[in-house]
């Protein structure tokens, strides 16, 4: 960006006052491919010449295709208690809000266009439509102003594999700041900032455009993502189909060699035999019976 935009920084204080001369990302038309949720895309808006940030909101459909909608971050952009936000920071020369002359910034959600192509005695001052996410003191002003994030946010919705913007609405209110001048008809005008208009630049993708990325991206897609889920379905009906049969072979196998298995438990067995008839070793040649008796008791006859 030219050096005389952006150059009413105070050298003092700002670290790094090229960087709101920096271009970061995109033009805002269209965003680097494979957006996710968890991005912080960064767009140059021709209008405040600057680049800004752009948050996610939710998930938004335009014309039956998925959409992520980013909406302008307004703490990261138009706070300039943020140190590098400092090179857009201009001393005021009028009490805005109470603030001191020429050393304090305009309140959060505010941007002073002095540092605009080199526009340094206007006293244009751009801001969301009905001072939407600026500071307290600012909303006060007007108390029958009522911002409401819907209506007066700049909205961006973008299909995330291509990162091209299917719908959006650039939403910004044009204001002059203003005080009171002593000895002068303003001598009890409040040192605040006033609204001239606002402005909703809105685009909407073509039908042209959707049939495009239905028919080369969104539609292959799904095709690939239901025969990925027809083949998952099928090789998992497989396993359990085959599990099913290991299992009923298994039970038919023990089955059929339990018997087996009884009679050589039976036959292993250990046991004591105990002859019937034992010799008594006497001379007279007399042999004993072993008759078991009731009880457990045990009696020899002979």
């Amino acid at each position: 960006m030219p050096d005389v935009w952006w150059n009413g920084y105070d050298n003092a204080t700002c670290k790094d006052p090229t960087y709101a001369r920096k271009f970061r990302g995109t033009n805002t038309d269209f965003f680097a491919p494979f957006v996710k949720k968890t991005d912080i895309l960064e767009g140059y808006v021709d209008d405040i010449c600057r680049s800004v940030n752009f948050n996610y909101l939710e998930e938004t459909t335009v014309k039956g295709i998925d959409t992520y909608r980013f909406v302008l971050d307004i703490d990261t952009s138009f706070n300039y208690d943020r140190p590098e936000n400092c090179g857009y920071c201009y001393k005021q020369n009028h009490p805005l809000y109470g603030r001191n002359v020429n050393t304090s910034c305009l309140p959060t959600g505010l941007l002073d266009l002095a540092g605009c192509r080199g526009g340094g005695t206007t006293h244009l001052v751009v801001s969301m439509p009905q001072f939407f996410g600026s500071e307290k003191s600012v909303l006060q002003s007007f108390p029958r102003m009522k911002p409401e994030a819907e209506d007066h946010q700049t909205t961006l919705d973008i299909e995330p594999t291509t990162g091209s913007i299917l719908y959006a609405n650039k939403r910004l209110q044009v204001n002059v700041a203003g005080g009171s001048y002593p000895g002068t008809v303003f001598r009890q005008v409040a040192n605040v900032v006033y609204p001239i208009a606002w402005l909703n630049n809105s685009y909407l993708v073509d039908d042209k455009i959707v049939h495009d990325l239905k028919h080369d991206l969104i539609n292959p897609r799904h095709t690939v993502m239901l025969v990925c889920y027809i083949a998952g379905v099928g090789f998992g009906a497989l396993l359990a189909l085959i599990g099913l049969f290991a299992l009923i072979l298994r039970k038919v196998y023990q089955n059929t060699k339990s018997p087996s298995i009884l009679v050589n438990n039976i036959s292993d067995q250990p046991h004591e035999y105990h002859p019937q008839y034992t010799y008594n070793g006497d001379v007279s040649g007399q042999v004993t019976r072993r008759r078991p008796m009731q009880n457990s008791h045990e009696e020899w006859t002979t």
